[in-house]
């Protein structure tokens, strides 16, 4: 009965893991870049380069508040990939150490 509740749950942890992984990397591709200038209802100014300049800052946060997250979740579905071959070699020892 040990062995089922240990490999319960491993495996509801491999998968709630693997759930937020994929939870972090969705998020990430709801993202989308906007200019700087575009904040709290502004206007494009009408200097092209201080229009450029803002899209260039706007990119520049999208791109590190995607990074941010795709790397968290790669982490994360690095240690649920873990855990799932932990649970596995658990799962297939645990008999042998249990019951001698």
């Amino acid at each position: 009965m040990i062995n089922l509740i240990v490999v319960a749950f491993l495996t509801a942890l491999t998968a709630g893991v693997g759930i937020r992984a994929a939870q972090l990397w969705h998020r990430s591709s709801l993202l989308y870049a906007n200019p700087s200038w575009a904040e709290n209802g502004g206007i494009e100014p009408v200097d092209e380069s201080q229009s450029l300049a803002g899209w260039i800052v706007g990119i520049n946060e999208f791109n590190n508040k995607t990074a941010t997250l795709n790397k968290r979740a790669a982490q994360l579905t690095a240690i649920s990939v873990l855990l799932g071959a932990f649970t596995t070699i658990v799962g297939a020892a645990l008999p042998f150490i249990t019951h001698p």
